[in-house]
């Protein structure tokens, strides 16, 4: 079994960063696709996957046309809902 990494994640990441690791998949004939960190991470992760799956399903998606079609709305940051939990249920210790 092979490992490849691919670092080319940054903040806010363009269909640059995508297509480059779907090149890398591709080149690699890859079979899984493990996103680890934040939100870009995992987006560029699931990104790359339909990038690949495209081309095998004879270029079914076209990547640029899905990509940068305005903001989707979602979840708030995991930190923002913990503070505001905190506030709203302050742990009490009894002793």
């Amino acid at each position: 079994m092979f490992f490849f990494h691919f670092d080319g994640v940054t903040l806010n990441p363009t269909t640059n960063n995508i297509n480059a690791g779907v090149d890398m998949g591709e080149l690699n004939n890859v079979d899984v696709i493990l996103g680890v960190g934040g939100g870009s991470s995992i987006d560029v992760a699931k990104c790359i996957s339909v990038g690949i799956m495209g081309d095998i399903a004879k270029n079914t998606f076209h990547l640029p046309d899905y990509a940068n079609h305005g903001i989707v709305p979602t979840a708030k940051d995991v930190m923002d809902l913990l503070k505001n939990f905190r506030r709203r249920y302050p742990l009490h210790l009894s002793s």
